[in-house]
């Protein structure tokens, strides 16, 4: 009996599946299968032969043999260990035990003693993790945090959270501080370089902001001094005395070989084919050549959009009708109302390159801006009382209101020159057409240096007068390009301006200079201006 248990022991040790059932006569049936059923089997084999009573096979693998009731509980406590049932395999053993008490068997002891070891060792609880494993446990997780926050290009934050790691490991142990420093050193090293990178893309971006700044003044410095060589050029011109020359000795006056009228351009090309409109009745009034050409922009129409023929860059009229030796000179007339940088830089700059490039032995003369003609505030006035009468503005003693609206220039030369053409205009409105006149600018670059363009389109038409009454813009605008075509900026921002303010007054727009009458007499005087300068 002694060998059996040992035998049914050892063969769930080796794996084998034992089911156990008592039956009458003290005897069990026990089912051994798996790895362990031929280790069963022959300890079964061996209690035969030493034993007197009988024992028969019903089935592969089942006997039929004396056993106790111990053996049977200590089996299944074994089988409940190897599944992970400690608290069923405690039990078991428990009521092993018992049985083995109660049949005074002694040579199971070592073995209860064994399998009880082995269930209480997997009862007891983890062990809490050293000092130094939590430490090295927090270092890691401090390194991990520190390397999203230099992602976020917190440098500053990311050096303390590569501090704090250090500290950490320190406190883990020499041996945990040595096999983290390289880490710890390595990040550290990325943070210095990241931040100095950042540093440096500061730096030019500031270096770049002062060069753009330093170039913007000497733009305007440049400016300011070709417009006073212009006023005093025209001051000298106005106190020369005219010479009297008879008929028969006074020379025949100089004319130019070309006129080129040039405006600063659109990518509409309504802004275009209204150059070109103005350019054929300064021809038929001249009686002479005269081309139309832009500063920018106007390249950039589509071609079927201005009946097949592109529009043409200032620099490239000047090639294509300023060479050979039947032109010598040339009368270049800015459509432009003030002194801006295109009249008094460009414009020239751009006649001295073709004549280099092309050797050409060219004379020119720029003519002065729209603005130094005196009639163009009379021009300016007669528009918007027409404006007044057409639309029946004038009426129950209310008048309505007059704003002169630019485009809006760096450069505060041509802002006064608007601010000098809203006087005159008050001089001829008010006191019976308009209630009062107000100088405004569609846009202004940023900045408080720019702040003489004030006030805006946008915050000037609902707030002038008494906000209330009709509106007349004054379109100090030459063309309908993006800005004073149809739905361009200007209807935009009244649009946009006059919801926000929740006003309901009524906005009348004059016609533009360039589509006035008036505008090729204007030009005519200016282009006879220039020969004398020719």
């Amino acid at each position: 009996t002694s060998q059996m248990r040992w035998g049914v022991f050892f063969a769930l040790l080796a794996g084998a599946h034992v089911a156990v059932a008592f039956l009458p006569s003290n005897t069990l049936l026990l089912s051994a299968t798996g790895p362990g059923r031929s280790l069963a089997r022959h300890c079964a084999a061996a209690h035969r032969k030493a034993s007197s009573i009988p024992c028969a096979r019903a089935h592969p693998g089942t006997l039929f043999m004396s056993a106790a009731r111990g053996d049977a509980c200590l089996a299944v406590a074994a089988k409940a260990l190897g599944s992970g049932d400690l608290i069923g395999a405690q039990e078991n053993l428990e009521n092993a035990r018992i049985e083995y008490f109660r049949a005074g068997v002694e040579d199971r002891k070592e073995l209860v003693e064994q399998l009880k070891a082995r269930i209480e060792n997997g009862l007891r609880p983890a062990a809490t993790p050293a000092p130094n494993a939590v430490a090295t446990m927090e270092g890691d997780n401090v390194m991990t945090e520190a390397a999203k926050v230099l992602s976020a290009k917190d440098y500053v934050g990311a050096r303390v959270l590569a501090d704090k790691a250090r500290l950490l490991f320190e406190q883990a142990g020499p041996e945990i501080a040595r096999a983290r420093e390289p880490l710890v050193g390595n990040l550290v090293s990325y943070i210095n370089i990241e931040q100095e990178r950042a540093w440096q893309a500061d730096a030019r971006k500031a270096r770049k902001a002062r060069e753009q700044q330093e170039e913007q003044d000497l733009e305007e410095r440049l400016e300011e001094a070709a417009s006073a060589a212009i006023n005093i050029q025209l001051a000298r011109q106005q106190r020369a005395p005219p010479v009297a020359h008879s008929a028969a000795a006074s020379p025949e006056r100089r004319q130019a070989d070309v006129c080129i009228v040039v405006d600063n351009g659109s990518s509409r090309a309504a802004s275009t084919l209204a150059l070109r409109s103005i350019c054929a009745k300064l021809q038929e009034t001249l009686g002479m050549r005269v081309v139309a050409a832009s500063m920018a922009h106007a390249d950039k129409a589509p071609l079927d959009t201005l009946g097949g023929t592109p529009a043409t860059l200032l620099a490239d009229a000047l090639r294509e009708h300023c060479a050979g030796d039947k032109v010598q000179s040339v009368v270049v007339l800015p459509l432009f109302f003030g002194p801006s940088l295109a009249v008094t830089k460009k414009i020239p700059e751009t006649l001295q390159m073709v004549a280099a490039e092309r050797a050409l032995a060219l004379t020119w003369a720029v003519g002065t801006p729209l603005a130094d003609d005196a009639g163009l505030a009379g021009i300016l006035a007669d528009e918007v009382q027409r404006t007044i009468q057409t639309n029946g503005l004038k009426r129950d003693g209310a008048l309505p209101a007059v704003i002169l609206v630019d485009h809006g220039s760096p450069s505060p030369h041509v802002t006064a020159v608007r601010d000098a053409l809203a006087l005159r205009l008050s001089d001829s409105l008010t006191g019976g057409l308009a209630s009062c006149v107000t100088a405004a600018s569609m846009e202004r670059r940023e900045g408080p240096a720019y702040a003489f363009c004030e006030p805006l389109l946008e915050a000037a038409l609902p707030s002038v007068a008494d906000g209330q009454s009709d509106v007349v813009l004054c379109m100090l605008f030459l063309s309908p390009g993006t800005h004073a075509g149809p739905a361009g900026d200007i209807d935009q921002i009244c649009g946009a301006a006059l919801d926000k303010a929740g006003a309901s007054r009524r906005v009348f727009k004059t016609a533009l200079v360039g589509e006035l009458d008036a505008l090729v007499p204007l030009l005519e005087r200016r282009f006879n201006e220039a020969l004398t300068r020719l």
